[in-house]
This record gives C-alpha cells, sequence and structure tokens, in this order.
C-alpha cells in the first residue's frame, strides 16, 4: 500500500527541480519514512533498469554510495542517456528511465480503417481514412484517427466526425460532429465551410482525384484568435504509416537506454517501409 501511494503522489505532485536527486524528492513527499523510502525507491529503480537487460541485484536495496556494482550500472545508464555519470539519478533522468521502462516493448496502435476511400453516389458524398495535418501545434484530432465525412445534398450539409487515440494521454476521443454548408455540389467535386468565432474552415471533396481537404483561414482581426494559424487537414491514403512511426519512434528511444552489451536482444524498430 505505502509503495503504491508513492508512486501515486510521485504522479500528482507539482514540478520540482529536474537536477533534483530522486531520493531528496521522494522524502518530500508527505509522511515519509527516509529509510523505507529509499528502499521503495531502489526497487522502482532496479525493476526500472531490469526491463532495460541490466543486471541488476534485486535481492540489494543498498543506495549507490554503498553499493559499487549498482553505481556503476547507474553510471553507465547515465552515459546511454548522454547526461553526466554521477552514479546518482536526477528526477528528470529517474523520468526517462520510468519512462523507457514502460516503452522498450510498445504495442503499436492503429485504426481498423487504414486505406483512405471517397465515394459519391448521386444526393449522397462519403470520405472514410485516417486525417492528418502538418500543423502539429494546432491539429484537428490527435494523429491515430478514424475520420469519417458524409455529405447530404437534400439537407445541405456536410458532417465531419472523428473518434481519436492519443497516444500521450492514452485516451480515446469521439469528438463533437463538425458541421459544414455546401457551397457548391458537382459532378466530382464538392465543397462546403464551417465558420468558427476563430475561423473560416472550407471542405473539399474532389472525386477524381480521391483526395479529402479542410482548410482553415483564422480571423486575424479578433484579438483573442491571435494564437490561431491557418491549417490544412487532409484525409492520408494510407493512416497506418502514422501509427508505426509514432510506434517507432518511442520504441527505439527507450531501446536506446539498454544495458549496452544486451542491445542485440533488442534491434531497433525498422521504418514501415523496409517491412
Amino acid at each position: 500500500m505505502k509503495k503504491a501511494l508513492l508512486i501515486f503522489l510521485f504522479t500528482i505532485s507539482p514540478a520540482f527541480a529536474d537536477d533534483q536527486h530522486v531520493y531528496d524528492f521522494f522524502r518530500q513527499l508527505p509522511n515519509s519514512d527516509s529509510a523505507i523510502v529509499d528502499e521503495q525507491t531502489i526497487a522502482l529503480i532496479k525493476r526500472h533498469m531490469a526491463n532495460l537487460l541490466y543486471p541488476v541485484d534485486m535481492g540489494s536495496f543498498a543506495r549507490p554510495e554503498t553499493d559499487t556494482k549498482f553505481r556503476e550500472q547507474i553510471m553507465a545508464l547515465q552515459k546511454q542517456m548522454g547526461a553526466p555519470a554521477t552514479g546518482t539519478l536526477t528526477l528528470d533522468e529517474f523520468g526517462r528511465l520510468a519512462e523507457a521502462a514502460r516503452d522498450i516493448d510498445d504495442r503499436s496502435v492503429g485504426t481498423g480503417i487504414i486505406k483512405k476511400t471517397v465515394v459519391k453516389e448521386g444526393d449522397f458524398a462519403s470520405a472514410t481514412g485516417t486525417g492528418g495535418t502538418d500543423d502539429i501545434a494546432n491539429p484537428l484530432a490527435p494523429p491515430i484517427n478514424i475520420s469519417r465525412i458524409f455529405c447530404q445534398r437534400i439537407s445541405g450539409t456536410c458532417q465531419l466526425n472523428i473518434a481519436a487515440f492519443n497516444p500521450e494521454d492514452a485516451h480515446l476521443y469521439f469528438s463533437i460532429p463538425w458541421h459544414y454548408s455546401i457551397t457548391t455540389w458537382e459532378l466530382t467535386r464538392v465543397t462546403a465551410t464551417n465558420e468558427t468565432p476563430c475561423a473560416t474552415s472550407s471542405l473539399t471533396i474532389d472525386i477524381r482525384t480521391e483526395t479529402v481537404m479542410i482548410s482553415s483561414v483564422p480571423h486575424s482581426d479578433l484579438t483573442f484568435c491571435a494564437n490561431q494559424r491557418p491549417t490544412n487537414w487532409r484525409l492520408l491514403d494510407d493512416g497506418f504509416f502514422v501509427s508505426w512511426k509514432l510506434h517507432q519512434d518511442k520504441v527505439n528511444k527507450a531501446r536506446a537506454l539498454v544495458y549496452e552489451a544486451e542491445k542485440k536482444l533488442v534491434p531497433r524498430i525498422m521504418d514501415a517501409s523496409t517491412k
């Protein structure tokens, strides 16, 4: 119970200096006993290091100052991080260790719908796929998503629905539908617009080229919209490469911290194009 509470407090505590020693940080938590806290912290560090294939002694809870082998292993880890080899982890280094221990065997998250589809039949048009944008600061949705646009000529509207998974916070989101008013309905092209307080968005579905684009132009004359920028969002030809790149970057970042002598056991994840 105390160990669970310790971990929980670490996750909700306000930010401390990144270069603070991890033991000092945990000792500052309410109702902490220095001896118990040190033992629990060392156990947690060793468990994370074991995930990265460091040959740590799981039966010893001595701090690295009094455990030469453990101190050398910490220094080896810090060298892998490109940090000063002090033999004692800082709060920032502990966070990087915990993240790598979690991500080393990360599973790729994808969607059931990968290939883009664009269809127009009579008074209906639809498009489905993964939406993406080059504007990381203002995405319409997290990069792992299923986006569906359905246009009905009779109602004069297009509706955009997005279900998205955010790998940063591990949450699944289903946004409120976006409604666009149809402005043109041609044989091979449908356009529509959406007005928000800060921007005018233009939706274009091109049947001939099977492309879908939403371009947003901010209302720069309004002071509370000052942070808005023009954005271009589109349906990607294949959403698999987006989710695979996120997975690849996360795993390879973690595996860069694996114990040097055991790196052959966990090779880098390949680019999707080479699989």
